[in-house]
Order: C-alpha cells, then sequence, then structure tokens
C-alpha cells in the first residue's frame, strides 16, 4: 500500500516538472532573440540579442538576464504581468509594460509567450487609453 503511494506521488511530481519545463510557451530548442526597452519617453534602454535554451519562455529568459519585477494579481491563466524591467517601473493602473513580439501586440503574460529564434521581443512603457 505504501509502495503505490510512493509511486503515485513520484509520478505525479513528474508530470509536474515535465509539463512546467516543457509547457507549450517553451522553446523546443536554443537560440537567439532581441530584446528592445523603451521607457515612458520612448527612448530605447536595451537593444540587445539575447541567448535562451531549450525550455525557456520569455519570462526565464528575462529573470535570468535583466532585473524584473512581475505580478500575477491578475491570476495565473494568462501568465504574469511584467510590472519592472532593469529599474523601468509601472504599476499597471497608470501605466504598463506593452510587449510585442516581431510588431505584433502579445495577448498574454511573459510566462506564457514562446521565444523563436531570431524574433524581436519589444517591451514599452505605456498609459492606458
Amino acid at each position: 500500500m505504501k509502495l503505490k503511494v510512493v509511486l503515485s506521488i513520484v509520478v505525479l511530481i513528474g508530470v509536474i516538472l515535465s509539463f512546467a519545463l516543457f509547457s507549450p510557451f517553451s522553446a523546443d530548442s536554443e537560440g537567439s532573440v532581441q530584446i528592445i526597452v523603451r521607457d515612458s519617453d520612448t527612448i530605447v534602454v536595451i537593444d540587445e540579442w539575447v541567448d535562451f535554451y531549450e525550455g525557456d519562455n520569455l519570462y526565464r529568459l528575462l529573470d535570468r538576464n535583466y532585473t524584473i519585477e512581475t505580478s500575477d494579481r491578475y491570476g495565473t491563466s494568462y501568465g504574469r504581468l511584467l510590472l519592472s524591467i532593469e529599474g523601468i517601473d509601472t504599476n499597471f493602473e497608470q501605466t504598463f509594460i506593452h510587449i510585442s513580439k516581431d510588431g505584433v501586440s502579445a495577448n498574454r503574460g511573459i510566462d506564457n509567450i514562446a521565444l523563436e529564434d531570431g524574433s524581436t521581443y519589444e517591451f514599452e512603457v505605456r498609459v492606458p487609453h
């Protein structure tokens, strides 16, 4: 009986870890992406190419390479909100960080955005309409 419980727990942990590492939003290979960050005056403060690894998503890449602050206060179905990157702060009420991939607005949080080799990810502080 105890063996079945232990095996069930081990299998459950394995399933959870494999989903976390290889979610549909995780990169299936290595590559590099361009990161462009603009402040509230649209001045480019970061423009560089960053390497990513198999299993990464945008959150993991940003967390490994930059100082960021995130929030999941609106739930996790869309992913984390990016509130700050390298000292460029927002509060998501008066200002927010708009994210686009290859010029197309993202409609998910940073942990639900997959990485594609050669793509450009832009982050710009904006005021809600």
